[in-house]
């Protein structure tokens, strides 16, 4: 799967990109692909509700394919502007140079710009709530609102502030991984149908929350940790707190979506997340200055 969905990563970014040496910045910015987390999410989803996707992965321009490139790209786009010396400053990411050092600051901004709007040029011929949706999720209500509220230091104001910017900043884009994968091969929504995007919404929703506060965590494994992340990371700060929540999402995550594709691909990426975090105890109980805490995953 991951070689069909890079593939087509590749054929969605080529069809959009101009001919100009530019070009170089997109595909380093986006290929290799990560852990394709989010566009697995979308697959899980769509088979859980309409069946097989083969048939649709292998295929370019079918809708579900173009909604997993925009989700992957537009996940490119927030990783290359948050590493920008504005924002993160980052200079390493997936084990390479940053997009602005390796090419410079205002080539990786536009670079980011550029993604954005291909992401939204691929969601184009998708149906009207796949777009509304997405629209939506990633704009300025959403995930452009967490990246702000992040770098105004609201986070460090208030527990609730941290959360909420988890929320924007992070699950928005995977609940459009799950709604979108239900939307995007629906014909109109009825009562029923919402009823199921609302349902894959409050998942994503703790989906998302769960998913940062375990990166959070992880961010601990590091031998050296940043001055920021010391400074925002909720487990050195509200641990208690941070544990309650983590564990509730957890919960909410465990009861729904039982034997399904949704369910078993959440269940692979939080027994590696498990591994991950075992494997770091050592050097997380050192930043924490305390045991690792017992966490549901």
């Amino acid at each position: 799967m991951n070689q069909i969905l890079e593939n087509n990563l590749k054929i969605h970014l080529l069809k959009n990109l101009p001919h100009h040496q530019m070009s170089e910045q997109y595909l380093y910015s986006a290929l290799p692909a990560g852990k394709l987390f989010r566009p697995k999410l979308a697959i899980a989803c769509f088979e859980d509700h309409w069946g097989d996707s083969t048939s649709k992965l292998k295929d370019p321009t079918q809708p579900l394919s173009l909604l997993c490139s925009a989700l992957e790209i537009h996940h490119a786009y927030t990783l290359v502007h948050d590493d920008l010396p504005c924002m993160d400053d980052d200079d390493f990411r997936r084990g390479k140079e940053s997009t602005h050092k390796k090419f410079g600051e205002w080539q990786a901004l536009l670079a980011g710009d550029g993604m954005m709007g291909i992401s939204f040029q691929l969601i184009q011929p998708l149906n009207f709530e796949t777009r509304r949706f997405f629209s939506w999720a990633t704009g300025p209500r959403g995930l452009i609102f967490g990246q702000y509220m992040d770098l105004s230091q609201d986070a460090a104001q208030s527990f609730q502030n941290m959360l909420l910017i988890h929320q924007l900043k992070t699950a928005r884009l995977i609940q459009t991984a799950l709604v979108g994968g239900y939307l995007v091969n629906l014909d109109k929504m009825t009562k029923t149908e919402f009823k199921k995007a609302k349902e894959l919404f409050r998942l994503g929703h703790a989906l998302g929350l769960s998913f940062q506060l375990i990166d959070d965590l992880t961010e601990l494994g590091d031998e050296k940790v940043g001055t920021h992340e010391m400074n925002i990371n909720p487990w050195i700060h509200q641990k208690e707190q941070t544990i309650t929540v983590l564990n509730k999402q957890l919960k909410i995550i465990k009861s729904r979506h039982q034997n399904s594709c949704l369910s078993r691909e959440i269940e692979l990426y939080l027994n590696k997340m498990s591994q991950k975090i075992k494997s770091s105890k050592r050097i997380i109980e050192g930043h924490l200055k305390s045991e690792l805490p017992s966490l549901n995953l």
